[in-house]
């Protein structure tokens, strides 16, 4: 009925949230469409869900996502204590993978996928 969202425990609205907010939120990768229907569905769930009730569910839902990257980020702060020699890798391999994403973007400027075109010779022609 009209009032059985208002009975439903706090876990049920939170479980329906968390895909929702994962979704809108901007550090995490998602494709736009996907991004936009997650925006949709917690307006609807804004709507129909009691105010209060609302609002408790999504600061608990925001509460466990920074609980969970709090944690991740001390286990990888951890890891780097405990086996620092895996943490060395890890970190000569972000840097390859850098350093081979600006050869790629220097590589592509040079064959022309860039800007062909100076702003100085663009401003001449105008």
């Amino acid at each position: 009925g009209p009032d059985g969202l208002s009975r439903l425990p706090l876990s049920v609205p939170v479980a329906l949230l968390l895909p929702c907010v994962l979704c809108s939120d901007a550090a995490v990768k998602v494709d736009d469409e996907h991004r936009e229907l997650a925006a949709e569905a917690l307006e609807v769930m804004r709507g129909v869900l009691p105010g209060d009730s609302f609002g408790r569910a999504f600061a608990a839902v925001q509460k466990r996502i920074s609980g969970r990257r709090e944690q991740r980020r001390r286990a990888r702060a951890l890891e780097a204590v405990v086996d620092p020699e895996k943490a060395a890798r890890i970190k000569i391999a972000k840097s390859g993978k850098r350093s081979e994403a600006r050869k790629r973007k220097i590589n592509d400027y040079r064959t022309g996928k860039g800007k062909t075109v100076s702003a100085k010779k663009r401003a001449r022609e105008i």
